[in-house]
C-alpha cells in the first residue's frame, strides 16, 4: 500500500515539492528567520559572526545532505528544525514501513505537512552509504568543489582614529590613531570532497589594523571507518547541554518549545570570524555501534590584560587596531584537554564530558571565585559532567549535571511533552552556583555568564487551524519574571502575520510584523516594537520599518529596500532589529536614541559560478551631533557603510 501511494505521490504533479538540488543552491529564507528569531529573542544577542557559523552549518548540509534512512535520533536532532514529536514520527515510520524510496513519503507521516517537508528537504537524501570510500589522492579529487569568498567593509565616514596627527602627539597618546588603513578585508577558500574531507582557510583584516591579522585553518575528516570525524586547525566543540564544552551559537529562542532542549552536534570545523571562540589544536570522535568517544587538545593564545605577570581580563573585541590593543594580542596561553564519552539507542543516550584547562599566567583580577580556582590545583582548572535523555512515549527528559574543580555545581534539565503534532508543551529547571565557573560553556541562560542563577520556566506551543501558531511562556529567575505570547501564521498564507507581547518586572515589549506577499517575485513587509520601562516613571522606545523584496526569476537578481525609523531615549527601552545582508552574513544591530536608518541590499548573479553582494547602510541620528567616541568618533549624526562580496565557486 505504502508503494501506492509514493508512486501516487511521484506521477502527481498537484502539491508535491520535488528535489532539485541545483548548483549554489542558497540556505532556505525560513532557516534564516529561525536565526534571526533565536537572535532577537535569546535573551543576550550574540555575536554577529557567532551567528553566521550557524549558517555555515546548514550550508554545509546542503552540500552533504543527511541521510534520513541511517540518521538516528541525534541526526535528527541537529537539524534544529523538527521538534520532538516529528523526530519520533520519522523513526517510528521507519520502524514500521522501512527506508523511505524517496523524500516525497515525508508527506505520508503523520504531522508532516508541505510547509516542513518543503523546509526539510534540501537537507535530506535517501541516497546510500560508500561503504567502499578509501581515503586517497584520487578520492580527493572525485566530486571535489571549491569556494572562494572576497568580502570588504568600509565606513564612509572618517572615524577620528584615521585622522593624521603629528608625530610627536602621537608619540604622547598613542592610542588615539589607528595602526592600520580603512576598511575591513577578509577571504576564505573552502574544499570539499564528497562529504568526507573538508578544509577551509580564513584571512581577516579588521578596520585599522596592519596587514592580515586573523588567520585561521583546518581540515577534517569523516566516516572513514570507525572515525566519524577528525579535525586539525579551529574547531568547536558541542556536547550535553552546554554547562561543560559549547563554543557556538544554538537557535536558543525565547519563544520556541523545541529550543529549551539543546542537541549537541559533537565536534565541527569551526569557520567563523570570531577570534576568541574557537579552539585550536586537534580532535577526534571514534564510533563503534552504540559508542562514541571524542578526545580533543586545543592549544592558543589569547588577548588579555597582563599586570606584573598575571592576567586580570580576558579581551574580547579581536581589534589590534592600536598600540595597547596590539601589544596584548596573544599575551596569554590557554590549553584545554577535554574528553566525551556518549552511548545512544533509539530513544536514549548517556554521556560523561571532561574539560580540563591551565593559562599560561595566573590570575590577578578582582574576582575572588577565579582567584580561589586558580590556586585550588596550583593553575590547573576543571569541569565535569553528565547529561542525557531519554524518550518515553510522547514524553523527553533531558538534563547535564556539572561540577567544577572546587565542586561548585550547575544543573540544567527538562521535560518535553508533544501529544500531538499540534501541541507541544515544556518544562525547563536551572540552578547554577553562584562559584561555577566554566570559560568554554554556553548553556540557556539569562545572563552572558554562567553562575548564580535559580529558574523554573514553562511553555506551550498552539497550532490552530491550517495557518496559526501560538506560543506562551512563562519563567521565574532570580525573584523575577519574563512572560512571553506569540502567534503567527503559517508561510503558506499570501499575508503572513507575527505578534508577539513580552512583560518582565520593569519592561514590556509588543513587536508586530506583517508581510505580504504580492507574488511569487515580489514582497512588502512592515514592523513595528514598542517598549515600556518604568524606570521611576514610564518611559519607552519604539520602532516602524517597511522594507520591500524583490527576487527574479531563476534567482539571477534580488534585493530589497528598508527605511526605519526610532526612538529609544533610555538604553534599557533599546530595541534590536534583525536586518538582511549578505551571504553568510548576519544583521543585528541596536536601535538607541533617536534617529532614521536605511539600507538596499543588491546580489547578482553575472556569470555562471559568480556571485556578487553589495549593501549599504546608513544611520542619521536626530539627537545627536557626533556618534561614538575616542578613535571610533564620527563628527556629525550621520554614519554610513558599504559592503561588497564576491563569490567563486570553481
Amino acid at each position: 500500500m505504502r508503494r501506492v501511494i509514493l508512486l501516487t505521490l511521484l506521477f502527481s504533479g498537484s502539491g508535491v515539492l520535488f528535489v532539485n538540488r541545483a548548483e549554489g543552491q542558497e540556505i532556505p529564507e525560513r532557516i534564516i528567520e529561525l536565526i534571526t528569531k533565536a537572535a532577537e529573542e535569546g535573551g543576550n544577542i550574540p555575536e554577529e559572526d557567532r551567528m553566521e557559523e550557524l549558517l555555515e552549518y546548514y550550508r554545509q548540509m546542503l552540500l552533504s545532505p543527511l541521510n534520513i534512512n541511517t540518521a538516528d535520533r541525534e541526526d535528527l536532532e541537529t537539524l534544529d528544525i523538527l521538534s520532538d514529536w516529528q523526530v519520533s514520527a520519522i523513526i517510528s515510520y521507519r520502524e514500521e514501513y522501512g527506508q523511505l524510496l524517496s523524500l516525497n513519503e515525508l508527506y505520508n507521516i503523520p504531522g508532516f505537512k508541505s510547509d516542513i517537508v518543503s523546509l526539510l528537504i534540501p537537507f535530506l537524501t535517501v541516497g546510500t552509504k560508500d561503504e567502499n570510500f578509501r581515503f586517497s589522492p584520487k578520492s580527493m579529487l572525485r566530486d571535489s568543489r571549491a569556494e572562494l569568498l572576497l568580502k570588504s567593509r568600509y565606513v564612509i565616514e572618517k572615524e577620528l582614529g584615521f585622522f593624521p596627527i603629528k608625530k610627536e602627539d602621537f608619540d604622547k597618546k598613542p592610542d588615539s590613531r589607528y595602526l592600520g588603513p580603512r576598511g575591513s578585508f577578509y577571504s576564505q577558500l573552502k574544499y570539499e570532497s564528497t562529504e568526507h574531507i573538508k578544509a577551509a582557510i580564513t584571512l581577516e583584516r579588521d578596520p585599522g589594523e596592519r596587514g592580515v591579522d586573523y588567520k585561521s585553518l583546518n581540515i577534517s575528516i569523516s566516516k572513514i571507518g570507525i572515525l566519524n570525524r577528525l579535525v586539525a586547525g579551529d574547531f568547536s566543540a558541542r556536547f550535553g547541554q552546554g554547562l561543560v564544552l559549547w563554543n557556538s551559537f544554538a537557535m536558543d529562542s525565547y519563544t520556541d518549545v523545541g529550543s529549551l532542549s539543546k542537541h549537541p552536534a559533537g565536534l565541527a570545523p569551526y569557520n567563523s570570524t570570531d577570534e576568541n571562540r574557537a579552539l585550536r589544536g586537534i580532535s577526534a570522535t571514534l564510533e563503534k555501534d552504540d559508542w562514541r568517544f571524542t578526545i580533543l587538545a586545543s592549544h592558543r593564545r589569547y588577548d588579555a590584560r597582563v599586570v606584573d605577570g598575571k592576567y586580570t581580563s580576558l579581551l574580547t573585541t579581536g581589534l589590534h587596531n592600536t598600540k595597547t590593543t596590539l601589544e596584548r594580542k596573544g599575551s596569554l596561553d590557554g590549553t584545554l584537554i577535554g574528553s566525551n564519552i556518549s552511548w545512544s539507542g533509539n530513544s536514549s543516550r548517556i554521556s560523561q564530558t571532561t574539560a580540563l584547562y591551565w593559562y599560561s599566567l595566573p590570575y590577578g583580577g578582582r574576582d575572588s571565585v577565579k582567584i580561589r580556582h586558580n590556586r585550588q590545583m596550583g593553575g590547573y582548572q576543571a569541569n565535569f559532567s553528565i547529561d542525557g535523555y531519554r524518550v518515553f512515549r510522547k514524553f523527553r527528559i533531558f538534563g547535564e549535571l556539572a561540577a567544577d574543580h572546587t565542586g561548585s555545581y550547575a544543573f540544567i534539565g527538562g521535560l518535553l511533552y508533544s501529544p500531538t503534532s499540534k501541541l507541544e508543551t515544556a518544562l525547563l529547571l536551572r540552578d547554577f552556583a553562584g562559584q561555577y565557573r566554566a570559560p568554554f560553556a554556553s548553556p540557556i541562560s539569562r545572563k552572558s555568564s554562567i553562575g548564580g542563577e535559580r529558574s523554573v520556566r514553562i511553555a506551550a506551543k498552539l497550532l490552530l487551524g491550517k495557518y496559526w501558531k501560538t506560543t506562551a511562556d512563562a519563567e521565574f529567575c532570580n525573584d523575577k519574571y519574563y512572560l512571553t505570547f506569540s502567534a503567527s501564521s503559517s508561510e503558506k498564507a499570501k499575508s503572513q502575520v507575527f505578534l508577539k507581547y513580552s512583560l518582565s518586572d520593569k519592561r514590556h515589549s509588543l513587536r508586530y510584523n506583517h508581510t505580504f506577499r504580492l507574488s511569487s517575485l515580489f514582497r512588502i513587509a512592515g514592523r513595528g516594537d514598542l517598549n515600556f520601562i518604568d524606570d521611576g516613571g514610564l518611559k519607552y522606545g519604539y520602532h516602524l520599518s517597511a522594507e520591500t523584496i524583490f527576487k527574479a526569476p531563476a534567482g539571477k537578481f534580488e534585493t530589497s529596500l528598508r527605511l526605519a525609523y526610532f526612538n529609544a531615549a533610555l538604553w534599557d527601552s533599546r530595541i534590536y532589529v534583525y536586518e538582511r545582508d549578505m551571504l553568510y552574513n548576519f544583521s543585528v544591530p541596536v536601535y538607541y536614541g533617536e534617529g532614521v536608518r536605511c539600507y538596499l541590499n543588491l546580489h547578482i548573479i553575472p556569470v555562471k559560478r559568480c556571485d556578487i553582494w553589495f549593501r549599504i547602510a546608513a544611520t542619521r541620528y536626530l539627537d545627536r551631533d557626533k556618534i561614538s567616541e575616542g578613535t571610533g568618533l564620527i563628527s556629525g549624526p550621520l554614519k554610513s557603510e558599504a559592503k561588497i562580496q564576491l563569490r567563486f565557486r570553481l
